[in-house]
């Protein structure tokens, strides 16, 4: 009977662990992809305010990259 529980507890025990770190890579994954919309907001405002200065150019006009998606990763 004993053997049976340790046998659990170690595998609950690495099923979880393995959970644990899928939700790391995620946690960073998002991070990441927050961080990359940030700068890319920040680099469209920039070229928006800079193109209305000079030629008087819309938004429209500076439509943002695509960028890959990354959920097919791991």
């Amino acid at each position: 009977v004993l053997s049976i529980f340790l046998t659990s507890y170690v595998s609950r025990r690495r099923a979880n662990q393995k959970a644990i770190e899928r939700l790391k890579d995620m946690l960073v994954m998002i991070s990441s992809d927050k961080r990359f919309l940030v700068k890319q907001h920040a680099t469209m405002l920039r070229s928006g305010r800079n193109a209305s200065r000079g030629r008087g150019a819309t938004r429209d006009q500076h439509a943002p990259e695509a960028r890959p998606s990354q959920e097919t990763a791991g």
